[in-house]
């Protein structure tokens, strides 16, 4: 009798051993499929952010792009809107890039347009917000900066391009930006801000270029 209760211990130890390690390897198995699972979706979060950052970022520069300017933009009216201050838009434009491009081929374009953003983002404060608006042209929003400022910052961002060392295959590459800058006023679209800008910097090509000029009126 007392042999069958051994055996039936024995037989009972044997398999709670059995279930126990089932069960842990059930559970082992499940971790796995969890981390698996957590792996995934890190891999696809990133994917994702990896795609917004292309969809406002200019692929050449690394600068936000146009559609990034305009969703900036927005914010910086609605803030503008409810805590006052001032904003100032900077337009700017390299200088017979076609020329560059014509003269030294068009990987040299890309390097400088490259070298210019590099320069150009060095030199902004953290609040500025720049981005490469379409071809050699560049726009930058100047919060708490009024028209007069924002002229004194693009003329100190002129002079850093104008003395940058552009180098191409050991040539040195002449290399200068022209600067419009208007101030954006109360009940003034954004499209009438940026025109004043654009006729400034027209103004400053037909005075010569390499120079920065601040909107009239």
């Amino acid at each position: 009798h007392l042999t069958m209760i051994l055996q039936a211990m024995e037989k009972y130890q044997q398999d709670e051993e059995e279930r126990e390690q089932k069960l842990e390897a059930k559970l082992k198995l499940l971790q796995e499929r969890l981390n698996e699972m957590e792996a995934e979706v890190k891999e696809s979060r990133l994917a994702i952010e990896e795609q917004k950052r292309k969809a406002t970022h200019d692929p050449l520069t690394g600068l936000p792009n146009r559609d990034a300017y305009q969703g900036r933009l927005e914010e910086e009216l609605v803030r503008r809107h409810r805590y006052g201050g001032n904003l100032a838009l900077i337009v700017a434009d390299v200088d017979h890039f076609k020329k560059i491009n014509d003269n030294y081929g068009h990987l040299a374009g890309d390097r400088v347009l490259t070298l210019i953003a590099r320069t150009l983002r060095k030199h902004l404060r953290d609040i500025d917000f720049i981005a490469r608006f379409g071809g050699e042209e560049f726009v930058i929003l100047m919060p708490e900066t009024n028209g007069a400022d924002a002229w004194t910052a693009a003329e100190k961002l002129r002079t850093k391009i104008e003395q940058s060392p552009f180098n191409f295959r050991k040539e040195r590459v002449p290399v200068t930006m022209s600067f419009g800058i208007s101030e954006f006023r109360a009940l003034e679209s954004p499209d009438v801000v940026f025109e004043r800008a654009d006729k400034a910097l027209y103004k400053a090509k037909e005075s010569g270029r390499n120079q920065c000029q601040l909107a009239e009126g």
